[in-house]
């Protein structure tokens, strides 16, 4: 096909993403697109837009043809959209070409489906006049069929492509949920029950929730959330009040707490809440708790409407994380790691000079100031660093790089009766 109505596509990525949920396309490879899955009759559960269209299961469309539905014009009636029909042959007749000979009063019939059969009538004087049965044999397969190929029938399951130009409309609202994809990890969670934070801006708040890493398809797993607990997300203040939309896909159910602290029902995507002003006594804007069940893509956008889903960029997603938290480390090394790649080194005058020595660490503007952690490189103890000339750990208080804020902190080493060779790593939380 090379002419198109409208605007031709910039390619085929983007008219799939253009099908509506639900839609049903033949496709002719094992490998399934993204966001599309087998027409095959299975559970709908893990795709709650899917579920809204066609119930609990997909269709199964394995081994069928696809009619068109009847809807009142007469052709196919008794239907019901999406009901399957059993095969049938329409009823029908076969014409037999019968010849008589006079001679001996007996008869040959042939004709479609005719086993040559002699017709034997009484003789005499008119032998025309015969009866008999006329016998036709079986013919052709296990089932009626045209001429066809097999395909596979897939069915758009989830958006795995939602820029403006793949939907073709507008931006989506804006999603206050930071790192809603749950890409951004500088703690380096590799699942399990964490009790605090595990993904950056997600936690959770007891010891017997446990979340998993993200599947194939983007969801984690929240189990073991019980009363107002499992895995919770604070977003900032965006100096708004009146209704917000939450939405999600998955099986998990949503608890919701603004700044007036009491807690909503639970309940399945889409949740339109109205927001108080002000924030709550942690300086967030709410509260937002998912409980058990599958997760994936959550947004909070002001209205009352659900808008699709946009995925962020990584790297802007980053950059909005390290507002709360920071780290010396590289972006794959868990703190608290044995490791001094990254870590920050100081060298303290030589003996006979003054015995400290000052420096400044400067980050990004943080959404408040940061609680400050400092780690060895060479034992991973918290609140220790390292004198490497001395190969010992020493202790580090607050009173070490007193004045921080939320731009930075100053290093003052800890007094050494001569030249020393320190470095250390560190953590900076602002976490609301």
């Amino acid at each position: 096909m090379t002419t198109y109505v409208g605007n031709a596509p910039q390619s085929g990525a983007v008219i799939l993403g253009q099908l509506p949920m639900g839609g049903i396309i033949a496709w002719g490879n094992t490998t399934l697109p993204a966001g599309w899955i087998e027409c095959n009759g299975q559970s709908t559960s893990p795709f709650p837009e899917l579920a809204g269209i066609y119930g609990a299961t997909v269709p199964d469309l394995r081994g069928e043809f696809i009619r068109g539905f009847d809807n009142g014009k007469g052709t196919d009636t008794g239907r019901v959209l999406g009901s399957s029909q059993v095969d049938a042959f329409e009823s029908h007749g076969h014409n037999t070409n019968m010849r008589s000979s006079e001679i001996g009063g007996s008869a040959d019939a042939t004709g479609a489906y005719i086993t040559p059969h002699a017709l034997v009538g009484a003789r005499g004087a008119d032998s025309s006049n015969i009866t008999d049965t006329t016998i036709v044999d079986s013919f052709g397969g296990t089932e009626t069929r045209p001429l066809n190929v097999a395909l596979i029938y897939i069915i758009k399951a989830y958006m795995a492509d939602t820029t403006p130009m793949a939907l073709g409309i507008l931006a989506p609202n804006k999603n206050y949920i930071i790192n809603p994809t749950f890409s951004v990890n500088q703690r380096v969670f590799a699942g399990g029950a964490p009790y605090g934070y595990c993904f950056d801006r997600w936690k959770t708040s007891d010891v017997t929730t446990t979340v998993t890493m993200p599947d194939a398809n983007g969801f984690v797993t929240i189990a073991l959330a019980t009363g107002t607990v499992g895995l919770q997300h604070r977003p900032e203040d965006f100096g708004y009040s009146g209704n917000i939309t939450i939405s999600w896909e998955g099986t998990s159910e949503l608890i919701f707490r603004d700044n007036g602290g009491s807690w909503s029902t639970a309940t399945t995507s889409p949740a339109v809440i109205n927001m108080a002003t002000g924030l709550d006594a942690t300086g967030a804007k709410a509260l937002i708790v998912f409980q058990n069940g599958t997760l994936k893509n959550p947004k909070l956008e002001i209205g009352s409407s659900a808008t699709p889903f946009e995925y962020p960029d990584d790297a802007s997603e980053l950059i909005k994380c390290r507002r709360y938290y920071n780290k010396s480390y590289d972006l794959n090394t868990a703190p608290a790691s044995v490791t001094n790649v990254g870590a920050l080194t100081i060298r303290t005058a030589a003996a006979g000079s003054p015995s400290m020595i000052g420096m400044q660490v400067q980050f990004p503007q943080m959404a408040r100031i940061p609680t400050i952690v400092w780690y060895s490189t060479t034992t991973g103890t918290a609140n220790r660093i390292r004198n490497m000339s001395s190969t010992t750990d020493l202790t580090v208080s607050s009173s070490n790089y007193a004045g921080e804020s939320s731009t930075g902190f100053p290093v003052v080493t800890i007094a050494q009766a001569s030249a020393q060779f320190i470095e250390g790593q560190y953590t900076a939380d602002a976490e609301l």
